[in-house]
């Protein structure tokens, strides 16, 4: 009888075992999920941060670096649907979209008809006062034959490559100095006038130059400011760029600001230079084009620039090879045409190319009060006696 039950007791199976390659998988992917997720948060953070420059430093430093924030959330997006997680990677591609959206248009076509009118050809080459490799900015600059150079960080170390060009370029004007902001302009076309001139109180010259071409006047302004190094130093630059604007709004002819102005075009104070100025961002048609640092593609971030007004058309814009310095050359052709302004269609004046609940007022970064109302701060003549400073020299004055 007892047999008997044995035998009709159903057998059970063993319960099946998990498949320990299948788990390591699993928490493989939950893993690499996690990390992703954070590296696509931390991108947003970022993103967002970067629409606060105008209110704090960390925001300026964030601002900058939209073209790797786009690839890195794009990268992560990729990554999640990838491994299978489409909803978080709908999440990661927001701050690659928001960050293409404000890096697309420098690729657009501006609409602007070409100009009959002859080329001029300028030159911005920040040369890194340590550089040491004078022979190839001096085989650059004869390779190119730009009409106009501007040079920055010069000091009387690079003597050799100044006395050099003056063979092919008979107007100078020299403002040495033993820091990394000096600079020099050279120019093949006789100038009407020109001067170092000092925006802001941070002691830094910009040079302006008139001059003519093809029997149109045309005003140059070549500057660099302090890079953004501290809070002081943001304020200073700050207030060049606002000082920098209030001469331009007062300049009635062809207008041409170029140089390193240590910043990008994503930062709120870049916007001071666009503002009420009628100057406009000379890559609209050509891309980002990224000039500095020149040691790695990843991080490179566009901060020499080249602003210009209506009346110059814009034919060609490129960046040059590396020459010793950490940053890449910058080179233009232009027509001054006072035509072209009315045949062009720039876009939006703001470089930042975004809604247009960012364009505000002018800055109020170097201005003053007076009677009760804002005024621009003039800016200050050439003072003596600054520290590491060659005097200034002007060769060939109209």
């Amino acid at each position: 009888m007892l047999e008997r039950m044995e035998s009709n007791t159903p057998s059970r199976d063993p319960l099946p075992t998990a498949d320990p390659t299948r788990m390591t998988l699993r928490q493989l992917a939950f893993g690499v999920r996690i990390a992703l997720d954070f590296v696509a948060a931390s991108v947003a953070l970022a993103t967002l941060l970067g629409w606060s420059s105008e209110q704090w430093l960390p925001g300026e430093l964030a601002s900058h670096f939209r073209l790797q924030y786009l690839w890195i959330a794009l990268a992560a997006a990729i990554g999640l649907v990838a491994i299978g997680f489409r909803r978080d990677a709908a999440l990661a591609a927001l701050p690659a979209f928001l960050n293409f959206a404000v890096i697309l248009p420098f690729y657009m076509p501006t609409g602007a008809s070409p100009s009959a009118a002859p080329s001029l050809r300028v030159a911005s080459i920040n040369v890194y006062s340590l550089n040491r490799r004078h022979a190839e900015v001096l085989q650059f600059v004869r390779d190119n034959r730009p009409d106009l150079v501007l040079l920055l960080e010069v000091t009387t170390a690079w003597r050799d490559l100044l006395d050099a060009l003056a063979a092919d370029y008979p107007f100078q004007h020299l403002e040495l100095r033993g820091s990394n902001f000096g600079m020099a302009l050279f120019s093949r076309l006789p100038w009407k006038s020109v001067a170092t001139r000092e925006f802001g109180s941070g002691g830094l010259p910009s040079i302006v130059a008139r001059l003519e071409w093809q029997d149109e006047p045309l005003v140059l302004v070549g500057t660099h400011p302090m890079p953004p190094g501290g809070s002081s130093m943001w304020r200073l630059r700050n207030e060049q760029f606002a000082q920098i604007a209030a001469f331009c709004r007062t300049e009635t002819d062809p207008l041409v600001v170029i140089g390193d102005l240590n910043s990008t075009s994503w930062s709120a104070w870049f916007d001071t230079l666009l503002d009420g100025t009628r100057l406009r961002d000379s890559r609209a048609g050509f891309g980002l084009q990224t000039t500095w640092p020149c040691w790695t593609w990843q991080l490179g971030i566009t901060i020499d620039h080249c602003l210009v007004s209506p009346e110059v058309a814009v034919r060609k814009r490129w960046i040059g090879p590396h020459v010793g310095s950490d940053h890449f050359p910058l080179l233009l052709d232009l027509a001054v045409d006072p035509r072209a302004a009315k045949r062009m269609n720039a876009g939006p004046a703001s470089s930042n190319l975004w809604p247009d609940s960012r364009r505000r007022a002018p800055r109020r970064c170097g201005q003053t009060h007076v009677d009760g109302r804002m005024r621009d701060a003039p800016s200050k003549p050439r003072r003596g006696g600054l520290t590491g400073r060659a005097s200034a020299r002007s060769i060939g004055h109209g």
